[in-house]
């Protein structure tokens, strides 16, 4: 079992009660977090290598950003920027070194911008007034799921009772998934702050870039 949640990324053998830290399998620091994400970058993120595209799962955006606004349209930055969104007609995006290691956070991620899109969330304040809307229905759903319960205490009847943990197994289905995306939720609310950081980064780095091509075609003319 690997888990990558903590400080220290950590490994647990199926039959071993104890956990080990990567960083301590060796004294040479080759399994330390830093080097680990070398390896994965230097095997998957380059472009002369062709399994690029079998591991990082793209997924063709049909839509036009250009009519996306707020945290709607950071997210579609951000999934292109690190390579999960491929807009239609452009060519794959390499993340660049600055956001290589958010590639760990990829399922969350696409659930943050699943969730923001099918919800039509824009601001950090739609996405507060959705999740608060979402919490209620989920006390109502358990108020009704409460209820059923004492009604097939109470019921003799087995189609009547057969119906009623149905309607009870309905209801336990939604608030699982009412209570996933209020986890999703309180993800993009950490995440905004970072994404807005990150990619004025990958702006400067940009910018910075196309100067130094600018000044070198420049040179080449002189």
């Amino acid at each position: 079992v690997v888990n990558l949640n903590g400080k220290h990324w950590t490994l647990k053998h199926p039959q071993s009660k104890r956990t080990f830290r990567f960083y301590k399998l060796t004294r040479d620091n080759r399994y330390d977090e830093e080097h680990l994400m070398e390896r994965i970058n230097s095997n998957f993120l380059f472009p002369m290598q062709s399994s690029v595209k079998d591991v990082i799962p793209c997924k063709e955006y049909q839509g036009n950003h250009r009519k996306l606004k707020g945290i709607k349209a950071m997210y579609i930055r951000y999934c292109f920027e690190l390579g999960i969104l491929k807009p239609k007609g452009i060519p794959q995006k390499y993340p660049s070194p600055a956001l290589r290691k958010d590639l760990i956070y990829m399922d969350k991620i696409t659930n943050e911008n699943t969730l923001i899109g099918k919800h039509n969330l824009e601001t950090i304040e739609d996405v507060l007034a959705f999740k608060l809307d979402l919490n209620n229905q989920i006390e109502n759903w358990m108020n009704q799921r409460r209820s059923i319960y004492n009604k097939i205490k109470r019921t003799r009847d087995p189609e009547l009772k057969q119906q009623l943990e149905q309607d009870k197994n309905t209801l336990t289905s939604k608030i699982a998934h009412g209570k996933k995306e209020i986890r999703i939720c309180e993800d993009i609310e950490k995440r905004v702050p970072d994404i807005e950081e990150k990619l004025k980064m990958v702006n400067a780095l940009e910018t910075e870039r196309m100067q130094t091509q600018k000044e070198y075609e420049r040179s080449l003319n002189l």
